[in-house]
C-alpha cells in the first residue's frame, strides 16, 4: 500500500516538474541566438573568370534509309446468314 502512494506521489512531482519548466524548443533556441557572439562578414573572394568553352564540331550522319511501305491488310469477309 505504502508503495502504491510512494509511486504516485513520485509520479505527480515528475510531471509538475516536467510541466513547470519555462524553456520551450523555441524559447530555447531564441536564447542562444542572443548568448551566440555575431559571426563576423567574411571577405568576399576574388575568383578566376571561367574559361571559354571550345565549340564542338557538328556531326555529319548518314542520311535515314526510307519507311518501307506495308501492304494494306484484306478483312476476310464475314459468312451470310
Amino acid at each position: 500500500m505504502a508503495a502504491s502512494e510512494y509511486r504516485s506521489v513520485l509520479s505527480l512531482v515528475l510531471v509538475l516538474c516536467l510541466c513547470s519548466t519555462q524553456m520551450s524548443p523555441t524559447s530555447a533556441a531564441r536564447q542562444l541566438l542572443q548568448t551566440v557572439p555575431t559571426i563576423p562578414s567574411l571577405p568576399k573572394p576574388t575568383l578566376p573568370p571561367l574559361p571559354a568553352i571550345p565549340t564542338v564540331p557538328q556531326a555529319t550522319l548518314p542520311p535515314l534509309p526510307p519507311v518501307p511501305t506495308l501492304p494494306k491488310p484484306t478483312l476476310p469477309q464475314l459468312p451470310r446468314e
